[in-house]
């Protein structure tokens, strides 16, 4: 019991170190004061209040029913802690090190982009709702209402699983991360995708609605319904994922939904999607924008395979599905 009442401890402390030095930085940080909602601020402080009076229980259970020696030894921060203080640099122990040192910078850099995205779909959910007339004409209210209803929804839901697993990582989730990107080039592609370095790429590839070529019509509102149809498809591919929803980290394969018919059906959604929303307004210079960033996420796609293969699980699903974002073409 003396054991398993130190590691509680110790656990217990180190990661409430660990957390308080990341809320500290959302809080004060200039960065992060300019970008977080008051809403997303809020999460965080009943995250980490709720860590400082549930954190001992929940190791304490965890350690005493629920972790054998072997798991123990498997634990994040024992791992790092044999890594630095035992130098115990074994080529095994080094790529554990490294996936649990990667594994909080992960959730540190997406935690709060997720949430503030999740907030500020909520709000316009609501702002939407406000706004419906219910005694309008079922064409009226969709386009002035229902459609931005539903858009928003759909990543409501998305953003609130990717911010819950990224805020979550449990055994009976099945979410445990088995190993994080290793490669730097993986690591700048997918960020170049999010705040703030996304803003940098805008300056020399911009997605921007100049004039339209396209007026209203039957033609605007099929692309409309396009966008729609895509983003469904890709909130279909974050609920298939569950739980396991994460960028650069391998959670474990997922074979299920959109994932049975391509390996990348939620790039290929967004990517559709962008080109319904910005065909009305096409030229020369966007139409490059676009091409490039259909490019850059191939470039996702590419470097998530080349660290997902690293897990034979993810070879045998190669092997089943072999298209990665059109079957039969590509």
């Amino acid at each position: 019991m003396k054991i398993i009442i130190r590691r509680v401890v110790a656990h217990y402390l180190v990661n409430l170190a660990i957390f308080g030095m990341f809320f500290a930085v959302y809080v004060l940080h200039s960065y992060y004061a300019n970008l977080l909602r008051a809403e997303t601020l809020t999460v965080f402080r009943f995250l980490f209040l709720g860590y400082l009076i549930l954190g001992i229980p929940y190791y304490f259970f965890r350690f005493r029913f629920f972790t054998t020696e072997a798991d123990y030894q498997k634990d994040k921060l024992v791992v790092l802690y044999g890594f630095i203080f035992h130098k115990n640099r074994s080529p095994e122990i080094s790529s554990a090190a490294k996936t649990a040192a990667l594994s909080y910078v992960v959730k540190f850099f997406f935690l709060p982009l997720m949430l503030n995205f999740f907030f500020s779909h909520t709000q316009n959910i609501l702002a939407a709702w406000k706004g419906m007339d219910i005694h309008q004409s079922f064409f009226s209210f969709f386009w002035q209402s229902g459609y931005h209803l539903i858009f928003n929804l759909i990543f409501v839901i998305d953003t609130f699983v990717f911010a819950f697993a990224y805020a979550f990582e449990f055994r009976f989730l099945h979410n445990r991360i088995k190993s994080v990107d290793p490669f730097i080039s993986g690591w700048v592609v997918a960020l170049i995708c999010y705040p703030p370095f996304n803003s940098s790429i805008d300056n020399f590839i911009p997605l921007l609605k100049n004039s339209s070529w396209l007026s209203d019509g039957w033609l605007l509102d099929a692309l409309k319904i396009g966008i729609l149809l895509a983003f469904g498809v890709y909130v279909w591919a974050t609920l298939a994922l569950g739980f396991k929803a994460s960028n650069l980290t391998n959670r474990g394969i997922v074979s299920r939904g959109p994932y049975r018919f391509i390996r990348h059906p939620a790039y290929l959604a967004k990517n559709l999607a962008w080109w319904f929303e910005f065909l009305p307004f096409l030229n020369p210079a966007l139409l490059l924008s676009l091409l490039a960033w259909n490019v850059i996420y191939i470039f996702r796609a590419l470097t998530e395979e080349r660290h997902l293969r690293l897990d034979p699980d993810y070879l045998e699903y190669q092997k089943k599905v072999r298209w990665k974002f059109i079957p039969k073409v590509f």
